[in-house]
């Protein structure tokens, strides 16, 4: 546990969800399923209107095994992101 644990820390999300994350989120940051990845990311809205940093990944429960991707598709929930 510790070795999957270092550096992490324990997050929620506004729709419920619970999270393990990277140690540098914080209040703001958004979750998201990038498609063709194999985990949720962790992204904070940069400088730019448009542009978002890379904080990491993540562990959100309930997100894991294609749920998210089920979730989209049925409410058509999809954004465009520039990450710098």
């Amino acid at each position: 546990m510790r070795l999957v644990c270092e550096g992490r820390s324990f997050l929620f999300t506004r729709k419920g969800y619970y999270s393990l994350g990277p140690y540098i989120a914080k209040p703001g940051d958004i979750c998201c399923v990038l498609f063709g990845a194999t985990v949720p990311f962790i992204l904070r809205k940069a400088d730019g209107a448009s542009h978002y940093k890379l904080v990491g990944e993540a562990y959100i429960h309930g997100l894991m095994r294609g749920e998210a991707v089920n979730n989209i598709r049925k409410d058509e929930q999809q954004e465009k992101f520039i990450l710098c």
